[in-house]
Formats: structure tokens, sequence, C-alpha cells
């Protein structure tokens, strides 16, 4: 339907992406993508152009944040894309002509990843499995989001409103962006 229309044009602009990366060359700490520093705005304006071409605006913005921005959730992203850190890209457009949305986040990497960085996305790949295999009709929305905090504390890391796991483990979507349900407290 209209919405999984929504997320296959994001699931393009992931593509777009992508390949923006994988066509970068890392010249010490930056990306240099044609020659030009590969921006968080650079890449944010030809996502824009990406959707505007496909019937779709940003109302609500894009996530395109690295280094320690990347640790901020909903922090915008600006400056260069830094090579060696977590490159997190949150996409939300919203089809003009229907109103539905997509959302879909992303997180690379371009260049090495750190045994640190190794480390957190596998918990974050176990973690989605094992809640992905407790979610069923009936569950709890409150309970979905309290086994995923007490996965990642089983795992070492902290679930506290500033640091580790801060975030809800998901959210409804369809007209809005964050519609009910809420999987959080």
């Amino acid at each position: 339907g209209l919405m999984t229309e929504a997320q296959r044009v994001t699931e393009g602009a992931f593509s777009m992406a992508r390949e923006m990366l994988q066509r970068g060359v890392i010249d010490g700490d930056r990306i240099l993508l044609d020659g030009h520093t590969l921006t968080s705005e650079f890449m944010k304006a030809a996502l824009k152009t990406y959707f505007l071409e496909r019937g779709y605006g940003n109302p609500h913005g894009m996530v395109i944040a690295s280094g320690e921005q990347s640790a901020r959730p909903h922090d915008d992203g600006h400056g260069p894309i830094l090579p060696n850190t977590f490159i997190v890209i949150d996409i939300f457009p919203q089809n003009d002509a229907t109103g539905f949305h997509a959302d879909m986040t992303r997180t690379f990497v371009k260049g090495k990843a750190s045994d640190e960085m190794k480390a957190v996305y596998e918990a974050v790949r176990d973690v989605q499995a094992e809640i992905a295999d407790y979610v069923e009709a009936g569950v709890r929305c409150a309970d979905v989001y309290a086994k995923t905090v007490e996965a990642f504390k089983v795992r070492g890391y902290e679930t506290s409103p500033e640091r580790g796991f801060m975030h809800r483990t998901g959210h409804g979507l369809g007209l809005s962006v964050h519609e009910e349900p809420s999987f959080n407290v």
C-alpha cells in the first residue's frame, strides 16, 4: 500500500547514501567525494532532491550525523562526515500527495570500525533479533521496551536517558511520523 511505497522510496534514498559513502575516498579525517569534502549538508541536499523528484518532502528534516553527533539522538548533524566513526542516517519523508510517512534509520562506517564499534553493532543486532522473536499480538508495548532495556543491560550496556540505550524501541507510523503505539515506558 501507500506506506510500503513510502518505505521503498526511502530504501532507494539509503542506496544513494550508501553509494555516496562507497565512492568516497578517505583523506585523513575527512571523506572526499568527487574531490570535495563530503558533508552532512551536501548529502542532505542530494537526498532531498531525490525525494522531491519522487513526490516526497522532508517537513521534519533528516539526520546525517557522524562522530560525536551520532551519539546524540536526533542531532541533525552538520559539517564533514567523518571516517572511521558511526554515521547515523535517519530519514523520515512524507509523500506530498498521500501524506504517508516512512521512517528508517541506518548506521554506516566509512573506513575501519573499532572493536568497540563492532561490539555495539553485534549487541544491537542480537537484541533486535531477540526482541523480534518476543513481539507478537497481545504483548504490551511497555513490556517490549522493558525487555529491550533488560537485553542491553545483560550485555553490559547502559540504559539511561543520558547514555547507552536511551530511546524508545519503536513506534507506529502512518499519516504522522510518530503514531501510536509507542514502544517505551
